[in-house]
């Protein structure tokens, strides 16, 4: 990966697959805890606590660094009195041959907006921690391309 037209199209081959489309989900999840923990003005520990979890787990959570099961999510949703409404977001089709994503939308909003949005457009906890991951898991999947290839 010389240049950053080479890391754009990893970040790119990587959102549309659905390791990527599952980070996006941890990602989404990461900012709704996050923002609910800052307006509950609660602690992660307070959190784990409430939620009947270990700290170390939940910010392995919000750091994305390992995968939610959706009992895990229900439970720490729950813990924060947050009811998640999944709605496929047609914006997020690359071309009109790609399969629809889905956005992540509270129903109770904070703010005026959606939590896990900013003014209804997507965003994440931390960018450049995805771009690191996404560049990690491109290169790994590369690396396991050559390898099945020889």
């Amino acid at each position: 990966m010389n240049n950053h037209k080479d890391i754009l199209k990893a970040i790119e081959d990587f959102d549309s697959t659905p390791q990527g489309r599952g980070f996006d989900l941890r990602l989404d999840l990461a900012d709704i805890i996050l923002r609910r923990l800052k307006a509950k003005g609660w602690t992660q520990n307070q959190l784990a606590a409430k939620a009947k979890m270990k700290a170390p787990q939940i910010t392995g959570l919000i750091h994305s660094a390992t995968n939610w099961t959706t009992e895990t999510a229900g439970r720490i949703l729950h813990a924060l009195d947050v009811k998640v409404k999944l709605v496929e977001d047609v914006t997020s089709a690359v071309s009109p041959d790609a399969s629809r994503g889905v956005a992540m939308t509270l129903s109770r909003p904070i703010n005026g907006h959606p939590v896990g949005h900013k003014n209804g457009k997507k965003r994440s906890p931390n960018h450049r921690h995805k771009i690191d991951r996404a560049l990690q898991n491109a290169e790994k999947a590369q690396a396991a391309q050559e390898a099945r290839g020889r």
